[in-house]
């Protein structure tokens, strides 16, 4: 059963009305709406709005406070990791950039260094201990070389090997050479190489010597060349030593010339006191070659095998020229850096620095003027007031009518301009003959 409220004109009477639950197609009115007379009553639905609107205005109060706090709380964690990131990265490079300098730091004292180590090695007393010897073990045979060899060679700190040499009684040289590298890491790095010299030295006996000499000597006596391998003369026992080392430099010595010699002479005193005693013929042959002999055998070999010979008379003498020959092979690539120029130190006249200037060619022409003899720096000084180079001087030479003219071209050209002093016709004449003479064997007349 439903109850319902029926209100007629005025807020007088109140009739409650019975529905029973049969009747049907009851108008349906909104919820809170009753009509008072001819209105209709909203408190109930604006109570229910305005407690809807509150709850919602302080809902999204709520999830606005929390929201702004949520967004402040994360602006601030932002910031602080972007404030931490850039510390980092400020640590990093700060790191970065000591550990650059710190690098570049040792890269520059490792090249430092590399170029120390450089310059003393080309150095005089550097070069040598580059040096190593292969002395050849017949050599020791010899005595107090070897021994004497190696005190004098400590000394110098150069290092040598006894082993079998390819030619007998030989010395050879072999030179290291260091390259220095500084790695990524900064550290030196250094690899050595050999380079052999092309240098021999080969030790002779005097007595060996005479023996090839006098095999020599039989050989012209008979008119027959000896072919017995055990009996070669200078000559072929020399090319011999070359033939399989042409591209080095062969020196020989020879040791005992000065005992040997002493040796004959005190053999041939000897066979004229027993002659003399015995009243017998004396001998005139010995057995031995004089020391003429010798000395033309030698000059002979010099020039037709073209090898160096060098004398000592003793193993002493001999260990000091094999350390001087050493510290020579040694020096010998600097020496040859320093190569002579025609304009160096040529006497007065402007230095080897003014030559590198623009005037150049005209400080050479002056140089060059300055090497015929009698010329001084006024003399020059005039012939290049005229002709400033050799291409003009020989235009004026081509430019001349007769060749007499051409010669005494330059013979009034005036030295001192406030004197009557002349060049001259012999100068003249030598300055022609020496810039248009055809013929390498002319002499400056």
């Amino acid at each position: 059963m439903i109850v319902g409220l029926c209100f007629t004109g005025t807020f007088q009477m109140c009739d409650v009305v019975e529905i029973s639950d049969d009747e049907v197609d009851l108008p349906q009115f909104p919820l809170g709406q009753c009509r008072v007379g001819n209105r209709v009553s909203t408190a109930s639905s604006e109570s229910s709005q305005e407690e809807a609107a509150t709850l919602s205005s302080q809902t999204d109060s709520q999830d606005c406070t929390v929201s702004s706090a949520d967004r402040r709380k994360a602006e601030r964690v932002a910031k602080r990791k972007e404030k931490e990131e850039r510390k980092a990265l400020r640590e990093q490079q700060r790191l970065e950039k000591k550990q650059r300098k710190a690098k570049e730091k040792a890269t520059d004292k490792a090249i430092k260094e590399v170029l120390k180590s450089a310059s003393q090695d080309t150095k005089p007393g550097g070069r040598v201990k580059h040096m190593v010897l292969h002395v050849d073990s017949a050599l020791m045979k010899r005595s107090g070389f070897v021994e004497t060899l190696a005190a004098e060679l400590e000394q110098i700190e150069v290092t040598y090997l006894l082993e079998s040499n390819r030619v007998p009684n030989s010395v050879t040289w072999h030179r290291n050479i260091v390259n220095r590298t500084v790695s990524d890491d900064a550290t030196i790095v250094s690899t050595t190489s050999q380079q052999e010299e092309q240098h021999l030295l080969v030790v002779v006996d005097a007595e060996q010597l005479a023996q090839l000499v006098t095999n020599g000597r039989m050989e012209q006596l008979n008119g027959v060349a000896l072919s017995s391998p055990d009996h070669p003369t200078c000559k072929q026992f020399v090319e011999n030593l070359q033939r399989g080392q042409e591209n080095k430099r062969l020196s020989l010595v020879i040791v005992g010339l000065d005992a040997y010699e002493r040796s004959l002479k005190t053999k041939h005193n000897r066979d004229f006191r027993r002659a003399v005693l015995t009243q017998g013929s004396l001998q005139t042959d010995t057995g031995g070659i004089e020391r003429a002999d010798l000395e033309q055998s030698l000059i002979e070999l010099e020039l037709c095998t073209g090898c160096n010979i060098r004398k000592c008379s003793d193993e002493a003498k001999l260990v000091e020229l094999v350390v001087q020959t050493t510290k020579s092979i040694a020096d010998a690539p600097f020496k040859r850096k320093n190569v002579f120029s025609f304009h160096d130190d040529l006497g007065p006249g402007p230095s080897k620095k003014d030559c590198s200037s623009q005037n150049k060619l005209s400080i050479i022409w002056q140089h060059q003027l300055l090497q015929f003899p009698n010329t001084g720096p006024q003399t020059v000084a005039a012939i290049v007031d005229l002709y400033p180079t050799p291409c003009d001087l020989i235009k004026a030479y081509q430019a001349c009518s007769n060749e007499e003219d051409a010669t005494l071209l330059l013979q009034n050209i005036p030295v001192v301009r406030s004197t009557s002093r002349r060049l001259g016709p012999v100068l003249s004449r030598k300055i022609h003959c020496f810039l248009t003479a055809t013929d390498g064997t002319t002499t400056l007349e």
